[in-house]
This record gives structure tokens, sequence and C-alpha cells, in this order.
């Protein structure tokens, strides 16, 4: 499995191989492939289809609600289905009915990401991610 990381700051994707490390150090998130650390700023992982890693605290809303989640979470988002959140801090699931409508990460700086339709909006507008994370370039 490959995931594409997307920089939300500059919309520009990426693809990491599945098997690469994340860590954090001095406070900032890392990549590791290899020898090589990456700098990992502003940016989520998407699998091309309907799963999210996010990297920092953000907040989900859907309907009326609004959940707060933390580093590493991970949502994963169907359209007209169940979704679910997983809070890695708290090791707990959260299951979200289909009829909840859009569910929108804000990701701060204003961008978001509307994850049940997996796009990308920002001021400038909005921008569909890739679902194919297999043909991306490699984040170097």
């Amino acid at each position: 499995m490959l995931c594409g990381g997307v920089s939300f700051d500059s919309g520009k994707m990426y693809k990491i191989n599945a098997f690469s490390e994340i860590f954090r150090k001095n406070g900032s998130y890392y990549l590791k492939e290899g020898n090589k650390e990456i700098l990992l700023e502003g940016c989520f992982l998407f699998n091309g289809s309907d799963t999210y890693l996010f990297l920092e605290e953000i907040t989900v809303t859907y309907g009326n609600k609004a959940v707060n989640i933390g580093p590493f979470s991970v949502v994963a988002a169907h359209y007209g289905q169940q979704s679910s959140i997983y809070q890695y801090r708290s090791k707990n699931n959260l299951e979200i009915l289909a009829d909840a409508g859009a569910l929108v990460a804000s990701l701060g700086q204003g961008y978001f990401v509307q994850m049940d339709t997996d796009s990308l909006i920002s001021e400038a507008g909005q921008q569909l991610l890739y679902t194919r994370p297999e043909n991306l370039k490699n984040l170097k």
C-alpha cells in the first residue's frame, strides 16, 4: 500500500511508501526512508481511498458536532456510509452515522479537508485529492 502525503499549504501531493517511518523529534514530525529524514510540515496522509492520518491535532466536524482529535489519529470516511475516527492517544473509536452529512477536518490556516468527498478546500477554491498515490512523485 502507498500513501499520498498532502501538503495543505501548497496543495501538492507526494507518494510515501507504506513502510516508511514517521516520528516526532524536537516538536516536529519527520518521515524516515532509509537513512534520509524528511521534515513533514503542514501535511496529512491519505491512502487514496477514504482513509486519512493526521499528524497534528485537528477538529473534525459533522452535522452540528465537533470532535478534537490528537496527532496520529485516523479517520475512515465513506461517502454515504458509516465513518469512524480512531483517536490514537485515547485508543477510542468514535462511530459516525451515515446521515451525519459532510465530514470535514479543519487543518488551520484556512484549510479544510472534506473527507466524505476527498477534497481539499482553501480560500483559493476546492481541489480533489489524488486517488492513485502510486502515480505520484516520491516525497524527497
